[in-house]
């Protein structure tokens, strides 16, 4: 393994999370009938929140092992063995944080898929990292689609939280 490169980091946090959330929260942002003073909740501090979620997700859980300390860890980068355990953690967390920000936040299906783009983000930005030691293969693209993968798995839990909260509030 080498050390960290900065260049290669930037360059696929760029292509596989910054460019596809900026398009993705442009899209659900556009409402022409909306007075642009008015802000959706997940331009500010949800907004964080979410991003940090996905990031702090995968780097709480997925950037150790048994073995790797944090020399190595800053050395070489994360590990690429992990107990199942370790990732269904990360995925719990995932899970749960994601119902928890729909749940507080989330007032149109707009806001639900801006969250999942901003947690896909930050799990994006975390593989990014990862992806910056050593020698790469195809860890762009790994990222990409794990960025497809995030936006998609927390849209879905967000719209079932959202679908679930407006029929109690039918009820």
């Amino acid at each position: 393994m080498d050390y960290f490169h900065l260049g290669r980091f930037l360059w696929m946090t760029l292509i596989s999370a910054a460019i596809p959330t900026a398009i993705l929260l442009a899209a659900v942002s556009y409402q022409p009938s909306r007075p642009r003073a008015q802000r959706a909740p997940w331009q500010g501090a949800p907004g964080l929140l979410a991003y940090l979620l996905g990031l702090v997700s995968f780097v709480g859980w997925l950037s150790w092992n048994t073995t790797n300390g944090f020399e190595e860890l800053l050395h070489y980068g994360p590990p690429a063995v992990f107990p199942a355990w370790q990732v269904a953690g990360c995925g719990i967390t995932l899970v749960v944080g994601t119902i928890v920000l729909n749940v507080l936040h989330s007032r149109s299906l707009r806001e639900v898929v801006a969250f999942a783009a901003l947690i896909a983000a930050g799990c994006a930005t975390a593989m990014s990292l990862a992806g910056s030691f050593g020698v790469t293969a195809q860890e762009g693209v790994g990222v990409g689609f794990a960025y497809i993968g995030g936006v998609v798995g927390a849209a879905v839990v967000g719209a079932v939280v959202f679908a679930l909260s407006k029929l109690r509030a039918r009820a």
